[in-house]
C-alpha cells in the first residue's frame, strides 16, 4: 500500500478519501512496522477531523517503532503532529521538547512539509512565550522554504507567520502588510488553513480601523470553514463600534475553542461588554472564570521553561557538531559579521551596486544575537567582548530604524506630498528604496530576480510603477522629457535578464 498517496490525501484535507483507501488495507497480514504506518494515518485523519481526545498511546506506539526502523521521514512527521496536539492542550513546554528533535532530523528527510509544520509550530509556541527574536526566525524560514520551492501555499503560510509575529510585537503596519500580502495566495490553502488566514487578514484590517473590510473578511472566514474564535473576533469588532447585532451569541460561541489563551481573552472582553450593560453579577462571575483560567493556563503551558528547552537542545547540537574552542571561533564570526556590516553602511553611501537590503541587515542582528546568547550560556570569561557586541548590536538596530525613517520620508514625499528627486544625493535613493523593499518584499523581488544591474534611479523608477503611479506622475517627479522618459525605459528594458 502507497501510504505516501493517504499521506497526500490528507495534506490536501481529502479527509474521507484517505479515509477510504485505508479501509482498503488488510491489517491482519501486517507486520508491525506496516501496522505502525497505517495506525499513524488513522491517527492523522482523526485528528484533522477534530474527533476529540486524539490517541496519544498509539501515537507514540508509531514513533517509537519509526525510530527504532530507522524511518526518520515518518519519525519527524510523528513528532511534529505530537507536538501539535500538545500544543492544543497547551502544553508548550512538552511541545517544544518534540518540536527540536524533529528539527534535528527534518533536514535529512528532504520532507518540506514537514519541515514548515515544525517551523510553524516553534514559531507559535516562541510567540506565545515572547520570545520574539525566535518566533520571526521561524518565519523567516518559513518564507524562505516557501521561495526556494515556488510553493504558493507554504508562501501564504509563511507571510501570514510573519503578519502575526509583527503583529505582537506590535508593529501593524508591518503586520497588516504581511497579512494583506497573503492575500493572492487565498486560494491554494486548503479551507481549514484559508480560514485562519482570512481571521487574520480581517484582525489586521481591525488594527487599521477599517471595519467594513475587517467585518467582509471575518464573514468570508466563518463562510469558508467556522472556528469559534473568529465568532470572538468579530463580536470584539461590533463591540468596539459600539454595534450590538448578535454581540452576546458570538461571544457565547467563542468561548468553544480550545485555545485557553484565546478563551481568556474572549472572556475578558465579553467581561467588559457585561459591565457596559451594567449586568455587573454576571461580569464578575467570569471575571473569577478567567483567573481560574489564567492560573491553569501559567501551569499548563510552562512558558518559562519553553525558551529553556530550546536552548538546551540548541546548546547540545552545537557541542556535537564542535569543540569546546567554539565559543572563541563564535566571537571571531561575530566580529567578521560586524566588520562586514560596517563595510556595507559606509559603502552604501558611495554606490548602490550590490545592495545590501535591511532584511539581510536583520538577519545579521539575529544571528549576533544568537551568539551573544551562546556566548552568555557558556559562562566564560567573555563578558566584556558580550558587552561590546551587545553596543554594537544595538547601535546597528538603531541605524537599520533610520533608515526606514528616512526612507518612508522620503518615498511618502513622492507619492503623497508631490515631492520630486531633482534634489536628492544618493542616499536618498537608497534610503527610498530599502524603505519600499522592507514593505514589499515580493514587489522587490520581482525587480531583483528580472532585471540585472539596475541603477539606483531604475529600481526606484519600478518602484514607484509598482506602487501605482503612472508614467506623467514619474515623469515629473524625476523631472525627465517625454524623450529622456523614452531612454530610460529602454536602457531598464535592456537590463532584463534571459529567460
Amino acid at each position: 500500500m502507497n501510504y505516501e498517496k493517504i499521506y497526500d490525501l490528507v495534506l490536501a484535507y481529502s479527509l474521507d478519501s484517505a479515509q477510504q483507501e485505508l479501509n482498503r488495507i488488510d491489517t491482519s497480514s501486517l507486520n508491525p512496522y506496516e501496522y505502525s504506518l497505517f495506525k499513524f494515518q488513522d491517527i492523522i485523519i482523526r485528528y484533522k477531523k477534530y474527533e476529540p481526545a486524539p490517541d496519544t498511546v498509539s501515537l507514540n506506539n508509531c514513533i517509537n517503532l519509526f525510530e527504532e526502523y530507522g524511518d526518520e521521514r515518518n519519525l519527524c512527521r510523528g513528532l511534529a503532529y505530537k507536538a501539535g496536539m500538545l500544543v492544543e492542550m497547551d502544553k508548550f513546554d512538552k511541545a517544544i521538547f518534540y518540536l527540536k528533535e524533529a528539527e534535528k532530523l527534518v533536514g535529512r528527510t528532504g520532507d518540506k512539509e514537514t519541515e514548515m509544520r515544525i517551523y510553524s509550530l516553534i514559531s507559535h509556541i516562541n510567540i506565545v512565550s515572547a520570545n520574539m527574536t525566535s518566533a520571526m526566525n521561524y518565519a523567516d524560514r518559513m518564507i524562505g522554504i516557501a521561495y526556494e520551492t515556488g510553493n504558493k501555499r507554504w508562501l501564504a503560510r509563511g507571510l501570514d507567520e510573519k503578519g502575526i509575529v509583527y503583529g505582537h510585537l506590535g508593529c501593524m503596519d508591518s503586520s497588516a502588510y504581511y497579512e494583506k500580502a497573503a492575500i493572492p495566495y487565498l486560494a491554494y490553502l486548503p479551507k481549514q488553513e484559508r480560514t485562519q488566514v482570512l481571521n487574520n487578514i480581517a484582525l489586521a484590517y481591525s488594527y487599521e480601523h477599517k471595519y467594513d473590510s475587517a467585518e467582509i473578511f471575518f464573514h468570508k472566514s466563518l463562510k469558508t470553514f467556522p472556528m469559534p474564535h473568529v465568532y470572538g473576533n468579530l463580536a470584539v469588532l461590533k463591540m468596539d463600534n459600539n454595534i450590538e447585532d448578535s454581540v452576546e451569541e458570538m461571544f457565547r460561541e467563542s468561548f468553544k475553542t480550545k485555545d485557553l489563551g484565546v478563551r481568556i481573552y474572549l472572556m475578558t472582553k465579553f467581561s467588559e461588554w457585561l459591565q457596559k450593560h451594567k449586568r455587573f453579577e454576571e461580569a464578575t462571575a467570569y471575571g473569577l472564570d478567567i483567573k481560574k483560567l489564567y492560573d491553569s493556563l501559567a501551569v499548563t503551558r510552562g512558558t518559562e521553561r519553553v525558551k529553556g528547552i530550546q536552548e538546551k537542545y540548541d546548546k547540545q547540537v552545537m557541542r556535537e557538531q564542535s569543540s569546546n574552542r567554539e565559543v572563541r571561533w563564535l566571537i571571531v564570526v561575530t566580529l567578521t559579521l560586524l566588520l562586514m556590516l560596517a563595510v556595507y553602511l559606509y559603502y552604501r553611501k558611495t554606490v548602490l551596486k550590490g545592495r545590501t537590503t535591511i532584511a539581510q541587515m536583520n538577519e545579521k542582528v539575529v544571528e549576533l544575537e544568537q551568539t551573544l546568547d551562546k556566548l552568555r550560556q557558556e559562562r566564560r570569561d567573555d563578558e566584556r567582548e558580550a558587552k561590546e557586541l551587545r553596543k554594537r548590536a544595538e547601535k546597528l538596530k538603531k541605524e537599520m530604524g533610520d533608515i526606514l525613517s528616512r526612507g518612508k520620508q522620503r518615498f511618502e514625499g513622492l507619492t503623497v506630498h508631490d515631492e520630486t528627486v531633482v534634489r536628492w544625493h544618493k542616499n536618498d535613493f537608497v534610503d527610498a528604496i530599502e524603505y519600499y523593499s522592507m514593505q514589499n518584499p515580493l514587489a522587490m523581488k520581482y525587480i531583483e530576480d528580472t532585471y540585472k544591474g539596475l541603477s539606483a534611479t531604475q529600481i526606484l523608477y519600478l518602484q514607484l510603477r509598482d506602487y501605482g503611479l503612472d508614467d506623467q506622475k514619474v515623469k515629473f517627479i524625476f523631472g525627465l522629457s517625454d524623450g529622456a522618459m523614452r531612454t530610460m525605459k529602454s536602457r531598464i528594458n535592456r537590463k532584463a535578464r534571459a529567460n
